[in-house]
Order: C-alpha cells, then structure tokens, then sequence
C-alpha cells in the first residue's frame, strides 16, 4: 500500500513464543525503508525470561503457620501438625534416620497408645479422644538426620484416612517485601515497607523505634519538666525511703510500720538514734552498714517524716537491702526514693514550688517588679 512508519518510538508487534531455554533473542531482522533498502536496526541484548518464582517467606518454624492438613518433623525429632479435623490415629515412616523413642507431644497428653519400631510410629485413641488444631503431635529420639516423613496415615474418630502431606518447610529466608506483613526474617533495615522505617520519625505520638528522650524530644518526653524534688517526706512516693546528706532517713507510708531493717551504701553507720522511730519507742540497733529497729509493744509509725536520724562515717550513696513491716509482721513493699529533678522550675504549671521564685518564674510566683502600692 506504500504506507510506512514514521521515526520515533513505539510497540511493533507483538510476539508470542514457546520458551526453550532461559533467553530470548531476536536475530536475522531485516527492516527496510519505503523504497526496499535495508536500514541498520540495534535489536538489543537477549531477554532473560528465566523464572525466578513468586518470593516465598522463610517459615517460621510455627506448626500454626503449615499448610492446612500437613506434618512435619523437626531436626531435633519433634513431628507437627495442623489440621482441620480432630485426628484419632496416625501412622507415619520416618526417613533418613532411626527411632529410638517416642513419646510426649499431644497425642500422648491426649492418652494415645503410642508405639515404635526403627522407623515407624503408631498412635491411636483407644477411649475416642482425639488431637486437632496446630502443634506438637510427638517427640522422636532419632539415631542420624531425618529427612522427611512417609507412608502418612491419620484417620479421624471414625477411622475414615484425612489426606495429609508431609511439609517442607520451604521459603529461600529472604523477605517477601511490600506484602504489608513484618514476619519472616524480615527486619526495619530488610524491609522498610513492611516492618517500618527505621530512621527516627519524631512528632507521631509514638515513643519507638530508636527514638530516644534525646533524638525525639517531642515523642518521648525530653522536653517534659521535672520539678526539683523539694525535700519534704510527704512529696516523696508512697512506700519510699530518702537517706539525706545529714543522715536523716525520710520515710512516706500510708501503711503503720512496727519495724524496719536497712542497709546505708557507701558509709558506716556510728550512731542511730531520733526520728518517729525512737519516739514511738522502737528498739533501734545499728552495726557497720546496717540499722535495725522494732516494736516491742505493738506501737508503730505512719504518714511521713523522718524515720531516724544516723551519724555516718563516709558519703552515703543511698539505701538498699530495705525491709518494712507492719504491725502483723508482713512485709511492706518499699522502694528507694532518688529524689529526681533537675533543680530547674516548671514554670506555667500553676504552681509555685520546687526552687521556683518570683525572679525565677514570674508566671507561677508572681512578678517581681510590680510594686505594691503604698501611701505617701
């Protein structure tokens, strides 16, 4: 007809073929322009048509997560199932290796009779009960390196065979990406589509990943104020003990104490008298790092305020090894109460307190240049 194509770039044709090998070449082309002389063609490399297969995920070792209706024997000899139909018997060979026992798993919990030769494994119910779900069907004591499972034969309560197959695991232990799933061997740095980007992303609301007090201020509350603790029992948490600089240890305790056993870190105790302790008259000993005082007519102490006062030979780190009890002589969970605060006010709170002062923090204590008023 004459009609031709114009330069440029677009589909010729289309081409359907039967592969024979892993390449596809296309070779001999002639092209010629309207007048029948051949024209130069770069008909490219080969194409590689080899089929790689649809990536499959390493499995997880989870009976759960086989095939529906499959078993599997493990490398330790332990042989799973998952199953949609309560199985009543099963017999199975075991390939590449020697049994030497077998027992435990579900079927025996389930009271299987349960025998075994070199290489096979039978187990039936005998009073109807039956194993279903996913799980641990038995444990083998193997002699050599099982390779698998043969001559597979489960019946249901009715001795009807279910059809079972022997699962091999399979998967290359290379992540599937981009299935929305986060499992495999799959990790935030593999596979950032499925498992989440690793890199710090600040301002979700989440506190995760590698984020820190430090790189994410804003998701894991470093930038949160913490009042300077300001030294009185009662701030302190309920059930916690204070040692101070000057020896007084502070106790806050919604539950009467009627005795107390404490370890001093880092110093020895010379004296140990005072305190609510002494006053409600508490037997009180004290012995290289360690205090002790009791009740011996059933008074004891409570609310908060200074437990006892100790004279210390060395810098004190704090207190550990801390028993309390009550009147009854039950222990009372108590902790070691650090103090806390950076020493720096909270201001907009509301509240003066802490360290806070008018010149400090105008918003919560006032502001400090405004006079008051007074008549000449």
């Amino acid at each position: 007809s004459g009609d031709d194509i114009p330069p440029g770039n677009a589909v010729l044709f289309n081409v359907g073929f039967t592969a024979e090998g892993t390449e596809v070449c296309f070779q001999d082309a002639i092209v010629s322009d309207e007048i029948g002389v051949g024209t130069d063609l770069d008909l490219g490399d080969c194409a590689n048509i080899e089929d790689e297969g649809d990536c499959e995920e390493a499995w997880d070792g989870d009976a759960c997560s086989m095939d529906n209706n499959s078993i599997h024997v493990t490398s330790s000899g332990t042989v799973l199932y998952n199953t949609d139909t309560p199985i009543a018997g099963f017999q199975f060979n075991l390939d590449g290796a020697n049994i030497l026992s077998a027992a435990g798993g579900n079927s025996e919990a389930a009271g299987f009779m349960i025998s075994a030769s070199a290489t096979t494994v039978l187990g039936f119910s005998l009073d109807g009960s039956t194993i279903d779900g996913c799980g641990t069907m038995i444990e083998l004591e193997l002699d050599g390196d099982a390779s698998g499972l043969s001559g597979i034969i489960i019946s249901d309560a009715g001795g009807v065979e279910i059809a079972f197959s022997y699962f091999e695991g399979g998967g290359d232990g290379e992540p599937c990406c981009g299935d929305g799933e986060c499992n495999g061997d799959e990790t935030a740095e593999s596979c950032p589509e499925d498992c989440g980007d690793p890199e710090t992303y600040c301002g979700d609301g989440e506190c995760n990943g590698d984020e820190t007090a430090e790189s994410c201020p804003e998701d894991c509350g470093g930038d949160d104020c913490e009042e300077a603790w300001d030294g009185d029992a009662c701030s302190m948490p309920d059930h916690s003990l204070h040692l101070t600089d000057s020896g007084s240890i502070l106790y806050n305790s919604s539950t009467p104490l009627a005795g107390f056993q404490i370890d001093v870190d880092g110093a020895t105790i010379t004296n140990a008298e005072g305190g609510d302790a002494d006053a409600a008259g508490f037997m009180i000993q004290a012995s290289g790092n360690t205090v002790l005082g009791f009740s011996l007519d059933g008074s004891t102490i409570s609310g908060c305020g200074t437990m006892i006062e100790l004279t210390l030979d060395g810098d004190a780190t704090g207190l550990s090894g801390i028993i309390m009890a009550d009147a009854d002589g039950i222990e009372v969970s108590f902790t070691y109460f650090e103090g806390g605060g950076d020493g720096e006010p909270c201001c907009g709170d509301g509240e003066c307190n802490g360290d806070e002062t008018a010149e400090s923090c105008p918003e919560d204590c006032g502001d400090p240049g405004v006079e008051g008023c007074t008549d000449d």
